[in-house]
């Protein structure tokens, strides 16, 4: 198959896993072959990373002053552990509850995932942006709390566990990505 039959074919998945369809994972090539090939979902999620990161930085007071150079190599670094601590530390954490023939299933699914994900927060990011002071911030809380719970669908979904483990696998996913994004804010200087 070729890798745009199977980019093409993924993102339907992850689009059905979206719409709590769990016969989205049968559009998934679980091998090893198509678990490298998922790493393509950073390429194309990176440029909306990208601009999350403007959104976020560009509206400081001293947006004209930072040293954007830093600013995107301190990202780049960050965006990269960010798509790789996840799944090494999934490859230990499915051993420890029962589930590593799952675990190839599972990221592929994930990071084809972030490519529907991102399309739901680059939106609400840039609207978010154009509203001043804290009311912004619920303009992303439905967006973050729809985003756990597709992830929390798809653990319990491509994991086969149940919902409790589910939930922990997603607070996991979550605190490590506070963890890199507070190092990286941390280097950055911003």
């Amino acid at each position: 198959m070729s890798r745009a039959r199977e980019t093409a074919y993924a993102l339907f998945g992850a689009y059905r896993l979206a719409h709590l369809d769990p016969s989205g994972l049968q559009h998934f090539n679980a091998t090893v072959q198509g678990f490298w090939r998922s790493f393509l979902a950073a390429l194309i999620v990176a440029p909306g990373y990208a601009i999350l990161i403007g959104l976020e930085l560009g509206g400081a007071p001293d947006a004209a002053s930072l040293d954007w150079g830093h600013i995107a190599l301190v990202q780049a670094i960050a965006y990269v552990i960010s798509w790789t601590a996840f799944p090494v530390a999934m490859h230990y954490l499915t051993s420890l509850i029962g589930r590593h023939e799952e675990y190839v299933g599972y990221i592929v699914a994930y990071n084809w995932a972030a490519v529907i994900q991102m399309g739901v927060m680059l939106p609400a990011a840039a609207v978010q942006a154009m509203i001043p002071g804290s009311a912004g911030g619920l303009i992303m809380l439905p967006v973050v709390i729809a985003t756990a719970f597709y992830q929390w669908f798809i653990a319990r979904t491509a994991l086969r566990v149940g919902g409790g483990t589910a939930a922990g696998i997603v607070g996991f996913d979550f605190a490590l990505s506070l963890l890199v994004a507070g190092i990286a804010a941390t280097i950055r200087g911003v």
